[in-house]
């Protein structure tokens, strides 16, 4: 079954695997394997190569994984990387999951790019009502369901986050701060209310990026 991703869906290594497998046999001479390209205590990375009856290379694919990055790796990076170089080599053979890139691949780069990229402060509430952008023992704004949170300033100003696009949404995740104004300076008036609801919504739709990548890598599927 596709996995949505972003609103596109991707088939996972597992689905387009057992497609080619029930239209091209191990009975018939088909083969898949695989080749450690390289493996030390930081990285691993793997080639995968479908052969023909007789022999001839038809696809290969290649994938490089880290042994630090997330939980999955940190155990299984040589097996993640099996699979997606097995997922490459299917794609260029002509079983795509709809891009290049396999759902499992997909997910760790958003995982992946969430993890570098500079945090935006959190915002909370102090019970005076006063503002703090770093007080862990405050209560956090409450935001309900961030999808229905609005910009209110600039040209999306009006337009609620599900209604954004993904670059859009990605744009105000990373790089929007409240704190400073477009020139990257510090503002010398209070944080508003609508922004703090706004940058608690975004912190909260990366909050869920960020648990739909877990899940997903820590629930695939090895088909070796």
């Amino acid at each position: 079954m596709p996995v949505n991703v972003k609103g596109k869906p991707y088939l996972q290594v597992v689905e387009r695997l057992n497609t080619f497998r029930e239209l091209y046999p191990i009975t018939d001479g088909w083969g898949i394997t695989t080749e450690v390209i390289h493996h030390d205590d930081n990285s691993c990375a793997i080639k995968a190569s479908i052969f023909s009856p007789d022999g001839i290379v038809i696809a290969t694919g290649t994938a490089e994984e880290q042994r630090n990055d997330g939980p999955v790796n940190q155990t299984s990076a040589l097996e993640n990387c099996e699979t997606s170089a097995v997922g490459r080599a299917l794609s260029f053979a002509g079983f795509p999951g709809s891009e290049i890139a396999s759902a499992e691949e997909v997910l760790r780069a958003i995982d992946q790019q969430q993890a570098t990229a500079p945090a935006a402060p959190k915002v909370f509430l102090t019970p005076a009502g006063k503002e703090s952008l770093t007080a862990e023992t405050e209560e956090p704004v409450e935001v309900g369901d961030w999808r229905t949170v609005a910009i209110h300033f600039g040209k999306n100003k009006g337009k609620k986050l599900d209604d954004l696009s993904e670059k859009q949404l990605s744009w105000y995740q990373g790089s929007w701060d409240p704190t400073k104004d477009r020139d990257g300076n510090t503002h010398s008036h209070p944080i508003s209310d609508d922004d703090k609801l706004l940058r608690a919504a975004l912190d909260a739709s990366v909050d869920d990026d960020h648990q739909a990548a877990q899940s997903m890598s820590s629930d695939d599927e090895i088909p070796f």
